[in-house]
């Protein structure tokens, strides 16, 4: 078929779907919009802390021993707020926690804070990133906000909270990490093998063993751990594997 007729034949086509109200088709379709989700874990406060010991003061935050709480009344939203007391002059009452995010990517932080000289920020992202703080919210409640883009190798980052030093308590609530969240981890149920093995799985519970990390070093078991998004105030990790 010669050129001007192949150029009448491909304007019949389109004259013909827009005769019948259809989109003319494109080479590529346009890829679907990432979602944009929260990742930060318990970003409310409002999951309470069980009468465990090693589970933590503040679910899903890793904080000073005893400095914070998450207590009732006069919340942001919800029910419940972080409340933090620094314990000493030398400490500034962090509160943090380890965030799974992808790659090069751009990732939003906020927080609605109350107190004198709150910070709120992100480590381990690849690059230098500076907080964003308040020198005084004069008892109202106040939003944070910043933002940073992951390094090429990147898979998480520490998000933190914290007071200053001989500054006194704050407050927080309603921490958000906006954007696109990590593909989940592929669940296996069996592994096929022609090898003499048996495969134990043990969950550990709260109550843990010192001779459980010892027996596991001396015999060099190979394990496989899965931890908890509840880091508790020791800065342990309960696991089962």
């Amino acid at each position: 078929m010669s050129r001007p007729l192949r150029r009448l034949a491909a304007c019949a086509a389109s004259a013909a779907f827009a005769a019948l109200g259809l989109a003319v088709p494109t080479a590529q379709a346009s890829a679907e919009p990432v979602p944009t989700v929260n990742l930060a874990t318990n970003p409310g406060f409002e999951i309470p802390a069980l009468p465990l010991a090693d589970w933590g003061a503040i679910p899903g935050w890793s904080c000073g021993a005893g400095e914070a709480v998450a207590g009732t009344g006069q919340a942001h939203t919800g029910d419940s707020a972080l409340s933090v007391t620094p314990a000493t002059g030398d400490s500034t009452g962090e509160c943090a926690q380890t965030v799974s995010v992808l790659p090069a990517t751009t990732y939003t932080v906020s927080a609605w804070v109350r107190g004198a000289y709150v910070f709120l920020g992100a480590t381990g992202t690849g690059h230098d990133v500076a907080p964003s703080w308040v020198e005084n919210t004069g008892g109202q409640w106040q939003r944070l906000t910043t933002s940073f883009t992951t390094g090429a190798g990147v898979s998480s980052v520490r998000l933190y909270l914290h007071g200053w030093y001989g500054q006194g308590p704050f407050a927080a609530d309603d921490v958000r990490v906006d954007g696109p969240a990590p593909a989940p981890a592929r669940a296996t149920w069996n592994v096929p093998t022609t090898d003499n093995v048996v495969f134990f799985t043990v969950d550990d519970g709260w109550q843990r063993h010192p001779e459980a990390e010892q027996v596991i070093a001396a015999e060099k078991l190979p394990i496989t751990a899965f931890p908890l998004p509840m880091p508790p105030a020791s800065n342990r990790t309960s696991s089962s594997g």
